[in-house]
């Protein structure tokens, strides 16, 4: 079995309270579970998300024999057109707890941009409506672009929320230490980047153990520093800013971020543009190999009253052929 590398996000306003497993996804739960985006790309990448149905016909998802669920991009019919891709969003709604990702590998390629991240599902003031962006909050654990082995862990926020952060691998004088930094109302939220070999070809190579996630019960007292601490304390303005958050993976290309640092990139020799560089690459199958998530496992822990706040939705048959 491949090597596994472990991410959690942790939502706690109560960290000494019991955390019980409340969901946990593996191979066919993600299309049970999870709703696939098939709208025009928000950051405007040079994608077409595929629903449920085409994206299965496409092979651009899977289920292996093991329970891996495998899902990504795929050759687009001409050069020119844009590559098909996948983005899924969970159909729950978390009111805080600890979210574990097991995973084996990430998407690489030059004018990837592939994520792992959470957002507002709905703002309950507007009758269950979406909030509107940044408002309801956005958490992105684990995003890079390009050839990156560093990802980046960011928070976007509404106004008036700024924050804490610690951090295992932030530039001195920051590691282990808190310090206000950010407003995560600006348009690039606030986060930090993490350490060498935490994306890209790094991350896919990394081996190592996983603590037993198979219990119903988990505590993270003695966990090491993690790579990002965000502190979502009363006097940082960001304690009601991150609530029902729903998991979401997707892999677009160029776009706001990928296609705007082109030039500074280290793919830069090899096109003068992030679009033209993936125009290039049509009949190169090496590229389109590496163009894939494989996921493991994601579990949710919370305490009692998290678990009562939250929605989890019924399932919806995963051989349904062309359900969105």
């Amino acid at each position: 079995m491949a090597a596994t590398t472990l991410l959690a996000i942790a939502l706690l306003h109560t960290a000494s309270a019991s955390l019980s497993i409340r969901a946990r996804y593996r191979g066919a739960d993600f299309l049970e579970h999870f709703d696939f985006f098939s709208a025009d790309d928000p950051t405007h990448g040079w994608v077409d998300y595929l629903d449920r149905g085409d994206a299965m016909a496409a092979g651009l998802v899977d289920v292996a024999d093991d329970g891996t669920f495998f899902m990504g991009a795929g050759r687009p019919k001409t050069a020119s057109a844009r590559l098909p891709s996948v983005r899924i969003e969970g159909r729950h709604s978390i009111a805080g707890g600890l979210t574990v990702l097991d995973i084996e590998a990430m998407p690489v390629g030059c004018g990837a941009w592939p994520a792992f991240w959470m957002c507002n599902q709905t703002d309950p003031a507007t009758a269950g409506t979406p909030a509107a962006w940044p408002a309801g909050g956005e958490i992105d654990v684990l995003e890079g672009v390009h050839l990156s082995r560093v990802s980046a862990t960011t928070l976007h926020a509404g106004p008036g929320c700024s924050r804490k952060f610690k951090s295992a691998y932030a530039a001195p004088p920051y590691a282990g230490n808190e310090t206000w930094n950010g407003d995560c109302n600006a348009g690039t939220g606030c986060g930090i980047v993490g350490a060498e070999g935490g994306m890209g070809a790094g991350f896919n190579d990394l081996g190592g153990g996983l603590p037993d996630f198979s219990r119903d019960e988990i505590d993270t007292a003695d966990w090491r520093l993690p790579v990002a601490h965000f502190s979502l304390a009363d006097d940082t303005g960001c304690g009601d800013a991150f609530k029902n958050q729903k998991i979401i993976f997707n892999l677009a290309f160029c776009g706001d971020w990928a296609g705007n640092v082109w030039g500074a990139s280290t793919c830069a020799d090899r096109a003068a543009t992030c679009e033209a560089f993936l125009e290039s690459q049509f009949d190169n199958d090496d590229y389109f190999a590496h163009l894939h998530f494989a996921v493991n496992e994601v579990s949710i822990f919370q305490t009692d009253a998290q678990f009562r706040d939250s929605r989890y939705a019924p399932p919806r048959p995963a051989n349904a052929s062309h359900a969105p």
